[in-house]
């Protein structure tokens, strides 16, 4: 369920793991119920906390830490949830990357994350590129959205540089959009099989994704990554 599409530049460099898209396109994620079509770490995670999805293509990997836990994330494999801890002055957080500290920490947007996050909750961080430095964007709690019945619900998480924004369309028909750098909110979606396609700002297609399967009473997230007309993934993670 994971789509590529590579520039001409790269095509070449690439011949020697044309088997991969095959591998990535039958994997699913180890998270609770439902279909996960996003090509996720493995790893020893939690059911509620954290969840990193790494979209910067140049930065990685990318460790948010607390005490004595972590949560280390690379480029186009979204994480599972690890229960972290409201921060403190004894227990602070730190986000690095390359196992260098970014500026990322000073920002509002981690302070927002640190020092108000719940750690009963789900929620998902974007972690995105800007300037060549680690930027991260923070989606609303999956619990704070009750898709009605019959439905699922699904939103968009945009990492692709070189896009202003980036448009959703399930089977033909847009129902959400994303500046980069940013989650959309949640919008109902009739449960069942769906074709998703993310379209530029321009209206072209950068992703594609065909026969998703999403659960009635479910939450997902659209996500896409990379750098337009140079290496562009993305896939769809349960939330």
């Amino acid at each position: 369920m994971t789509a590529y599409r590579l520039s001409p530049s790269l095509l070449s460099l690439m011949i020697s793991t044309l088997f991969l898209p095959l591998i990535l396109l039958t994997s699913c994620g180890d998270g609770g119920g439902g279909n996960d079509s996003s090509p996720r770490q493995e790893g020893d995670f939690d059911s509620r906390g954290i969840k990193i999805i790494h979209g910067a293509i140049d930065l990685e990997p990318v460790k948010l830490s607390q005490a004595d836990r972590s949560l280390v994330a690379r480029f186009a494999r979204p994480t599972g949830y690890r229960k972290l801890e409201r921060s403190s002055n004894e227990e602070p957080w730190s986000l690095t990357v390359n196992n260098l500290p970014t500026a990322e920490i000073s920002s509002p947007s981690f302070r927002r994350l640190a020092d108000g996050f719940d750690s009963d909750s789900r929620v998902s961080v974007l972690i995105y590129q800007f300037n060549g430095e680690a930027r991260l964007s923070i989606g609303s709690p999956s619990s704070q959205f009750k898709p009605d019945s019959g439905h699922a619900g699904v939103r968009l998480a945009n990492a692709l540089l070189g896009s202003d924004q980036v448009e959703l369309e399930i089977d033909s028909t847009s129902i959400a959009s994303s500046p980069y750098g940013r989650f959309s909110e949640y919008v109902d979606v009739s449960a069942g099989t769906i074709n998703l396609e993310v379209k530029s700002n321009a209206g072209q297609r950068e992703l594609l994704l065909n026969n998703v399967e999403v659960n009635e009473g479910e939450v997902y997230t659209v996500w896409i990554a990379g750098e337009r007309e140079s290496f562009v993934r993305g896939g769809v993670e349960i939330d």
